[in-house]
């Protein structure tokens, strides 16, 4: 049999995935990290998280990152994040995420200089479109916790006819119906969690392994600590010959997640929610300083009509007991 030929662009993404593996594992005092830390890196490596070094951390992960963005993988990465093909670009945008975790002001200014010198739309744009599938996430979303009700509601059906038919031949309910109806309320108590389900049965998490959760957290990280140019760069390219403002499309992407927002906290689901409070750290983050030009478009937008929405929509109280091990388990 043939093998599977592999994606075209997956050669390009390893090599992106490989930069970020050793930002990850590189460190200086690699001979005092014990076998537990360095298994704690590497999940962190596959899980897409925030690198940890050892103490004094904040010390010596600017140190590798420093490293790393001397010899070229930030650059790597931002070429990464403009090509076409979206393995490329998914990969290129988490290594980005790691070179700038923890607001290294130097990979920032690199990311910074190479944009405007480059004059190239390229980068702005890939974050642009990113961050607008968040609405067509949402929308997937709503589609398949739709058909999640739709089969919670059958096996209910189902399980009630199956203890009715049982209870007239016997007057006794079977073991078969006993079960059915547990498995229904177990489904029902663990709100038929979307985590983890797609269209595609491919079992992609909607709220975390996505393009547009790492194009949000990217204006997250470029912006952190009150980087000035790259809060401006936010909203306004004035080197490019067309400026496209991100923080638009984020606030139209939180205006998207409030019906969203409302279906997944019924069925105890955090998807949505996570995606609201990225949008909300984001925001926060590329405002801070103060940012006076992206302060003054959010007071204009429809970001606080859209934070009422929110608050209006939701009523909050003390979870019933045992909340937390159902929605959890």
């Amino acid at each position: 049999a043939r093998e599977p030929v592999p994606p075209e662009g997956m050669p390009h993404a390893l090599i992106l995935d490989t930069l970020r593996c050793c930002v990850h594992m590189e460190d200086p005092n690699l001979r005092s990290r014990s076998a537990e830390a360095l298994d704690d890196s590497w999940d962190r490596f596959l899980e897409n998280g925030d690198p940890e070094k050892t103490s004094p951390s904040d010390e010596v992960l600017g140190y590798v990152q420093g490293k790393y963005n001397e010899i070229g993988a930030t650059e790597a990465a931002i070429v990464g994040l403009v090509n076409a093909d979206e393995t490329i670009q998914l990969a290129a945008a988490r290594l980005l995420l790691a070179l700038l975790s923890n607001g290294n002001e130097a990979v920032q200014n690199t990311v910074f200089s190479s944009v405007t010198r480059s004059r190239n739309e390229g980068f702005v744009l890939s974050l642009r479109d990113g961050i607008k599938n968040g609405k067509d996430l949402i929308k997937e979303y709503e589609k398949i916790r739709v058909e999640l009700e739709r089969q919670q509601m059958m096996a209910i059906l189902t399980a009630r006819l199956s203890m009715r038919k049982s209870k007239r031949g016997s007057g006794k309910v079977s073991a078969g119906a006993m079960m059915t109806m547990r498995q229904t309320t177990m489904r029902t108590m663990r709100g038929m969690t979307t985590r983890g389900v797609s269209s595609d049965g491919k079992g992609v998490d909607i709220a975390t392994d996505s393009f547009f959760m790492d194009c949000v957290k990217l204006v997250e990280y470029l912006t952190e600590g009150h980087h000035g140019n790259l809060q401006g760069y936010m909203s306004q390219q004035p080197n490019n010959k067309t400026s496209h403002n991100l923080m638009a499309e984020i606030v139209g992407v939180m205006e998207e997640l409030v019906p969203a927002c409302n279906i997944a906290l019924d069925s105890m689901d955090d998807c949505m929610v996570q995606m609201s409070i990225q949008c909300s750290k984001s925001l926060s983050e590329a405002t801070q300083g103060p940012c006076a030009p992206n302060q003054d478009y959010l007071t204009s937008s429809n970001l606080l009509i859209i934070v009422d929405r929110f608050f209006s929509a939701n009523a909050y109280m003390d979870p019933d007991e045992g909340f937390d091990n159902d929605s959890r388990s």
